[in-house]
């Protein structure tokens, strides 16, 4: 009889493999490698030097680029633009995004305002680094969907300083996910496995988040064990429960949760599939509720669509 600590059976020539466990893969002690920072360049913050212009509407709210709360945030609509006149030492432009932006543009002006180059930025991640040319005189952010933006600075080199945590957004097929209900939960409930999560082999899902800080908490902590690979926020609200777990689903839409775990497996594909107790966690129904959905989502993730 299979529990949370005991790996299920390998689905159809091992496209997915459940794991309902909380326990180790390995002993901690066998773990040999630890992670070691990369090397911080010397990174001058330039964002002093900086002429930042915002709609008139939120010119008040300038300060909340440089205010290290990422709970804070600037929002622009789509007919809105934020424009950054930069100095010519600018290298490289740090923007923490409060969602990650649907549809937004980061581009590179010259002195007379031609677009020096464009990046889409991604719709995965939450933080990003872009450079910035030679001859760049400004930047201009932009999107054809509203956004928002948490934090913003620009520094005098195009490598990320390491206190950033800048990540790459997760590829596909990895050889493990953990999928959990809430960020804290990887540390609360599978603290034995963090050695393990340093590998880009190892996704890291995260269904529930209290707060843009408790992301930016997630992908600190990832980053600090050896991580590159920023965790998937799946966005549904954040609640925790201790109802029965038949009640569970009059708080989270049943059909919305089983779409989006099914399209979760689908697109990365990974072998194993690491999540919470079947029945729980300490009495939390969000725990159970996150393991039900990864099993139906093993089981009809090899049908036919």
């Amino acid at each position: 009889m299979f529990n949370h600590r005991t790996l299920l059976s390998r689905l159809l020539q091992g496209f997915v493999v459940l794991a309902l466990f909380v326990g180790l893969l390995l002993p901690v002690g066998s773990w040999t490698k630890t992670a070691h920072a990369e090397a911080e360049p010397d990174a001058t913050d330039l964002t002093d030097q900086c002429e930042i212009t915002l709609p008139e509407r939120s010119e008040s709210f300038l300060y909340r680029f440089t205010d290290g709360r990422y709970n804070s945030r600037v929002s622009f609509t789509k007919d809105e633009t934020l424009t950054i006149a930069v100095p010519d030492e600018a290298a490289g432009l740090y923007v923490a995004w409060y969602t990650a932006p649907e549809s937004a543009l980061v581009e590179m002006l010259d002195s007379s305002e031609a677009v020096i180059s464009t990046t889409t930025a991604s719709t995965e991640l939450l933080n990003d680094y872009y450079i910035v040319p030679e001859g760049c005189a400004s930047i201009r952010i932009s999107g054809e969907k509203a956004f928002a933006i948490s934090e913003l600075s620009v520094y005098d080199t195009e490598t990320p300083p390491d206190a950033l945590s800048i990540m790459a957004a997760q590829k596909t097929q990895p050889e493990v996910m953990i999928v959990l209900a809430h960020t804290a939960d990887e540390a609360y409930y599978f603290g034995s496995l963090l050695p393990y999560c340093r590998s880009d082999d190892v996704a890291v899902v995260f269904l529930m988040a209290y707060s843009r800080e408790a992301q930016q908490e997630a992908i600190e902590l990832q980053y600090s064990i050896g991580s590159r690979m920023q965790p998937i926020f799946a966005g549904f609200t954040y609640f925790r429960s201790y109802m029965d777990n038949d009640q569970m689903y009059a708080v989270m839409d049943e059909d919305e949760i089983t779409e989006y775990m099914l399209r979760l497996v689908r697109k990365y594909q990974p072998n194993v599939l690491i999540t919470h107790d079947i029945a729980g966690e300490d009495g939390d129904c969000t725990t159970a509720l996150a393991a039900t959905h990864v099993q139906l989502a093993a089981e009809q993730a090899t049908e036919k669509k």
